[in-house]
């Protein structure tokens, strides 16, 4: 889904179904923010990016709204430093939320599994008969 809205504008290069190749521009689209002041940008930001999913390609949206999130963003007490500062603590925060969705995946695959066995029933075989298999049973041609 793609995040939509006041003071949310998206700027793209691909489309739904195109072919990415080894040799992409990694700057796929660019999502921009605005607001009154520095607070509500940010808001519309995070907002904005727990919205965007992309599918078929990893993309760097997680990492970018962690960043945004982070405690030092928020109150702009950031510089060039603070991403090597984070980044031990935003992997952990990445691995552990990557762990937790193939869990929810895999429970979530099982569950469909097993409420398509109980709604499925088993045809009995006369009724799967056509009549061109009961023509040759008939003719006896199986």
């Amino acid at each position: 889904t793609v995040p939509q809205g006041l003071g949310v504008r998206l700027d793209e290069g691909v489309r739904t179904g195109q072919k990415i190749t080894p040799y992409y521009d990694p700057l796929l689209c660019k999502l921009i923010t605005w607001g009154d002041d520095r607070q509500s940008a940010l808001d519309r930001m995070c907002r904005a990016l727990g919205e965007f999913h992309i599918a078929g390609i990893e993309s760097t949206i997680p990492l970018c709204h962690m960043i945004f999130l982070h405690p030092a963003f928020q109150k702009g007490k950031y510089n060039t430093h603070t991403l090597d500062a984070i980044k031990k603590e935003l992997r952990h925060k990445l691995t552990i939320h990557s762990e937790d969705r193939t869990l929810a995946a895999r429970i979530g695959a099982v569950k469909l599994h097993h409420q398509d066995r109980v709604k499925s029933k088993p045809v009995p075989k006369q009724a799967s008969l056509n009549q061109w298999t009961a023509a040759g049973r008939k003719d006896g041609v199986e």
